[in-house]
């Protein structure tokens, strides 16, 4: 059975190192392992992704604009829920250019998406009740060892 948190966080830039030690806490003894390091940067990438790419400028008028993050833990994988509302984007079919061409053009960003795969993530999409929903999720290696399952 899965251990399972969540949390609302502002779809803002002064959030991220909340989420970042929110997940820190979820992760426990695992957030010092390389698995949960890499776990933790993927979703803050992600969730840098979502405070600057989507379009939430109606909800943020309304004095809202959040990102949900549901944390799941099961004996050997983590999982994160994330939740937003902006436009549809499906981040899974997203083909990031070369790294090359990224540095001929000198642009700044662009290795979000290709960092996240990196780190062998497993990412699904998909959109429910008109919001966006990212899934993250990785295999903690030493997750028995450390007592989680």
């Amino acid at each position: 059975m899965a251990e399972r948190s969540h949390h609302l966080f502002d779809a803002a830039e002064h959030a991220l190192p909340q989420i970042r030690q929110w997940l820190r806490v979820q992760l426990g003894p695992l957030a010092t392992s390389r698995d949960g390091y890499q776990f933790i940067m993927a979703v803050d990438e992600l969730c840098a992704n979502i405070i600057e790419h989507a379009d939430q400028r109606p909800a943020i008028m309304r004095g809202g604009g959040s990102i949900s993050i549901e944390f799941r833990q099961y004996a050997a994988r983590a999982e994160a829920r994330i939740t937003y509302a902006g436009e549809p984007f499906d981040p899974t079919g997203f083909e990031p250019e070369a790294i090359s061409e990224i540095i001929r053009k000198g642009q700044n960003g662009g290795l979000g998406l290709r960092l996240i795969s990196r780190m062998q993530m497993q990412m699904g999409y998909f959109r429910e009740d008109g919001l966006n929903v990212c899934i993250l999720a990785k295999r903690l290696r030493g997750a028995r060892a450390a007592g989680q399952g």
